[in-house]
């Protein structure tokens, strides 16, 4: 007997209502589907219980108000639940003193669905808090936080000569050359998991999976208006050089008498002209909010402002070689409380211990020498322990003598008249490198944003460098910047929170469908449980079992096939949205559409035309090396596009999603930069060709340089589309077996994940299930579509 159960009240259907229940398998490939379930309405005789659960509902005035509150409701064959949702009463129909109640219940809906399709992206519960520092970034790299800050090349044009000696100047990275990214099976946890939902799927806790992470996003809004009204760009008209104060320090402050450069930029208009007598024609100041007040540098918006400052500062100090990775010189620079900027200065002079040639002249520094220490330097010379020089200094000059071959240099310590091998930091280097000399310097740093008013200004005379010994020149470059940056984007120093770096302004279900795309991926869930069941498409169907269900085909109905290839096109296309900056550039350069895959119907019996399929969330990232001259190695993600004018934020990254590789090995000489000093740097990397540490990997849609892509989630489908049939028949199912087809249930029984064998026409073939386009419970009866597959 087929009832309603209402608040644990048991109604009785209508005898003559036809009742029909449906399920197409189009509801797991969609991540909304779930969100409006299924409504299935009913008539119901006025028996004693209904009285009792809808009152005075049968009479217009009556006081009863059924919908007033929200009522749950299953629907019974027997004593098993066919579906079971909300409740609301549709109609009530009475003739003289007969009535009946008319309802409908709504199930089959997820409350993660609806969730996904409401919330927004940043209002997932990311467990997540940090600041934006080097040290922080450079920790994130080797724990398990679900946001990591990889560093990232901003597309644009650059200028790469430098004022100081042969060596191109130590670009230091900063705080802004790096971008947070998050861990996507973080976000997909979280979000599940904030409706109450756990998630199965062994594809997610996959490695593979684990290392997906997807590019963050500050808050942006348009700042056009105010940078019109109030920007300005600030530079220098003159170098100017001056040397440490017994504090190792340098004042860019006009009040100062020693020791100090002045107002660190002093040019804001396009007519003034620098001291090579150049026209500083992109200098300006909006307004006349930037200027010289009394002597020292002002910003005084015309209105109240959240404003941040970029300081794209250039210099040249003297530095001393300290170690064999560090020099001593000026290495930080104050800007304020909440950005005192501390970096290293690289030592990136050659270690020749490894390479000595013969009858060259070198210099050796031992790093950690104290006066009245003896030293010898030896190595082997065509098989015989040479003696190249003893000296008693830090640093001194010699010259290799002549041989074949000049190994294992080796330097001993006199120690109570005995030479004892030296284990501490020495190098040798090149004998026309110094100890000392001047190297240049160049690093952009955005504070974060501050308020200013027209009575509050800002004024930059707490700005100074520090790091070196007293009596070091420095220099400063007129090529200094400044410029004021009204978004409200984290600065250097900024606390973080996971809200601050997931701004993207998309709802959750948009992430969900993202991943669904790249990855043909089905979403199956037990409300019961309250589980949801996530795997590609290939994963998604059980494989171990097969269920014989050829004695359940009724025999006094007909069997209908069709081709699977009439649903599809003839031509179809995967790939990622419209890519920017050095993706279009190689595109257009190589004639192709980098991380696009297509693939033609061998059967004619497809539709015609091209149908393509292109992921709405991500674009595709090229990595590129040289692009920090200190690791020349490193492939770094690039972002960005120098030739779009439309985009004003800096700070800005199109959606990514890249593999997260961990710290990744530099050839010898080639480190990465402070804080992190290591000869490894951060490598994550949508395409990677691989090499003899790491395996190579792509996220494109075709295959390229040997590496699988990911159309491999959907040659299985492809293949059975195009060569195999679908099947329309009528199945002997009880009411308990059509329940247990959408649960999770441990017991041993078919599910809409499992694999039947139907034997038919002489043969027999192995089917998925696609839809069940009718079911009648009372009957036991369901009309069915299935899949075949290709392993028969």
């Amino acid at each position: 007997m087929i009832r309603l159960r209402i608040d644990s009240v048991v109604c009785d259907l209508a005898a003559e209502q036809p009742l029909t229940l449906a399920w197409s398998g189009r509801t797991l490939t969609d991540p909304e589907a779930g969100r409006s379930g299924e409504a299935l309405t009913f008539e119901l005789l006025p028996t004693a219980a209904a009285e009792a659960l809808f009152g005075a509902e049968c009479h217009l005035y009556g006081a009863g108000r059924f919908n007033a509150a929200l009522h749950r409701g299953e629907l019974l064959a027997g004593g098993t639940p066919l579906a079971s949702g909300s409740v609301r009463l549709v109609e009530t129909r009475w003739h003289g003193t007969e009535h009946r109640y008319r309802v409908e219940l709504r199930g089959g809906a997820h409350a993660w669905a609806e969730q996904a399709a409401k919330g927004w992206f940043r209002e997932l519960e990311v467990a997540y808090e940090g600041r934006l520092l080097p040290t922080e970034i450079a920790a994130g790299w080797s724990d398990d936080s679900p946001v990591k800050f990889l560093p990232v090349y901003r597309d644009r044009y650059e200028i790469e000569n430098g004022d100081a000696g042969l060596r191109p100047p130590e670009r230091l990275l900063s705080t802004d050359d790096y971008h947070p990214f998050l861990s996507i099976r973080a976000l997909v946890q979280a979000l599940f998991a904030k409706a109450g939902y756990t998630v199965e799927s062994a594809f997610m806790e996959s490695p593979w999976f684990r290392s997906l992470y997807m590019s963050g996003a500050y808050a942006s809004h348009d700042t056009r208006v105010r940078q019109q009204k109030m920007g300005f760009l600030a530079r220098r008209k003159a170098d100017r050089t001056t040397t440490a104060n017994a504090l190792g320090r340098v004042e860019a402050n006009p009040f100062v008498t020693h020791n100090t450069v002045g107002n660190l930029v002093d040019a804001f208009s396009p007519q003034e002209v620098d001291e090579t007598g150049a026209t500083l024609t992109d200098a300006y100041s909006a307004g006349g909010c930037l200027r010289i007040e009394e002597g020292e540098l002002c910003f005084r918006p015309l209105t109240e402002v959240s404003v941040g400052f970029e300081y794209e500062l250039r210099y040249t100090t003297d530095y001393r070689i300290r170690s064999r990775t560090r020099l001593t010189g000026f290495d930080s620079v104050w800007l304020g409380e909440d950005a005192d900027v501390r970096f290293e200065l690289a030592n990136r002079f050659e270690d020749r211990r490894e390479a000595l040639r013969p009858s060259f002249q070198y210099r050796i520094v031992v790093f950690d020498h104290t006066e009245g220490n003896r030293w010898t330097l030896r190595c082997t010379t065509d098989g015989a322990e040479t003696t190249l020089t003893d000296f008693t200094t830090r640093s001194t000059l010699f010259t290799t003598p002549q041989g074949t071959t000049l190994v294992n240099a080796r330097l001993y310590r006199n120690v109570s008249g005995v030479y004892v091998p030296y284990t501490e930091d020495w190098a040798l280097y090149d004998g026309y490198i110094g100890e000392t000399g001047r190297t240049e310097v160049q690093i952009t740093v955005r504070t974060s944003p501050e308020s200013v008013t027209p009575t509050a200004p800002k004024y930059f005379r707490q700005i100074s460098f520090y790091g070196a010994e007293e009596g070091m020149n420095f220099t400063i470059s007129r090529r200094c910047r400044l410029r004021p940056c009204f978004s409200s984007a984290p600065g250097y120093g900024a606390a973080l929170a996971f809200d601050d770096v997931a701004r993207h302004e998309i709802r959750q279900a948009e992430l969900l469908r993202a991943l669904a795309h790249l990855f043909d991926l089905r979403f199956h869930t037990d409300e019961q449980l309250k589980r949801v069941y996530i795997e590609p498409a290939c994963e998604f169907y059980d494989a171990t079992t097969v269920w014989e269900w050829s004695d359940r085909i009724l025999g006094d109905t007909p069997i209908a096939g069709a081709d699977r290839a009439l649903d599809v096109h003839d031509r179809r296309t995967w790939g990622y949205r419209d890519a920017d900056g050095a993706v279009a550039r190689f595109d257009a350069a190589n004639d192709t559409r980098f991380g696009r895959w297509s693939h033609a119907t061998a059967s004619k019996a497809a539709k015609q035309g091209e149908e393509v399929s292109l992921n709405e969330l991500f674009a595709p990232t090229l990595c590129e090396a040289g692009r920090y001259a200190n690791a020349p190695s490193a492939l770094i993600l690039c972002v960005g596009d120098r030739d779009d004018a439309t985009t004003d934020d800096a700070t800005a990254v199109t959606p990514r999603i890249v593999r997260w590789m961990g710290l990744h090995g530099l050839p010898a000489g080639e480190r990465w930069g402070y804080p992190l000093g290591d000869e490894r740097y951060p490598l994550a990397a949508f395409h990677f060709t691989g090499d003899a540490e790491t395996e190579g990997f792509t996220l494109c849609f075709e295959d390229r340089d040997a590496q699988e892509g990911l159309h491999r989630f959907y040659d299985a489908r492809i293949a059975a589309e195009e060569d195999r049939q679908q099947v329309t028949l009528r199945l002997r199912i009880a009411p308990d077996e059509y329940a247990a087809l959408f649960r999770f249930a441990g017991e041993a029984h078919p599910t809409i994940r499992s694999r039947f064998r139907f034997r038919f026409a002489g043969g027999s073939s192995l089917f998925t299930l696609r839809a069940v386009e009718a079911y009648d419970p009372r009957e036991g009866v369901a009309h069915c579509t299935f899949d075949r597959l290709c392993d028969d």
